[in-house]
């Protein structure tokens, strides 16, 4: 047998269609603190073409631009990895990576959970997808 064992997130799809760009902000829930790493990969998913990282626990914006024009974002996976420090007697979490297109949200993806562990590693993944 060969292999890990461990499988990929699924992916959440996310069509967008001509015209305002895209954007991706990233949110913590559940009055929790966290770090993330975002990456915009590839088609092939081969090489990473944006990479940004951040806090949810400072002042700064968690929002990106993607690829301008929309169009060139096709068939990309977007993937937000972030570790969650869960509030001493709390075990309810969430994520969400959420895509806009101008202003209008277009899709996201999430984990809403609970766990008895102090930190957690959560791995979103949406394939953007030209309408």
């Amino acid at each position: 047998m060969t292999g890990t064992g461990i499988t990929a997130p699924a992916e959440e799809l996310i069509r967008f269609g001509p015209g305002a760009d895209l954007s991706v902000e990233l949110t913590c829930g559940e009055a929790q603190m966290g770090t993330y790493t975002l990456r915009l990969w590839t088609p092939d998913g081969l090489s990473v073409v944006r990479k940004a990282r951040g806090s949810f626990m400072d002042e700064v914006e968690d929002r990106y631009a993607l690829l301008a024009p929309p169009d060139a974002n096709a068939e990309h996976l977007l993937q937000c990895r972030a570790r969650v420090w869960l509030i001493q007697g709390h075990r309810k979490y969430a994520v969400f990576m959420t895509v806009k297109q101008g202003g209008t949200v277009i899709g996201e993806a999430r984990e809403v959970d609970q766990t008895d562990e102090p930190t957690v590693v959560v791995d979103l993944r949406a394939r953007l997808r030209q309408a």
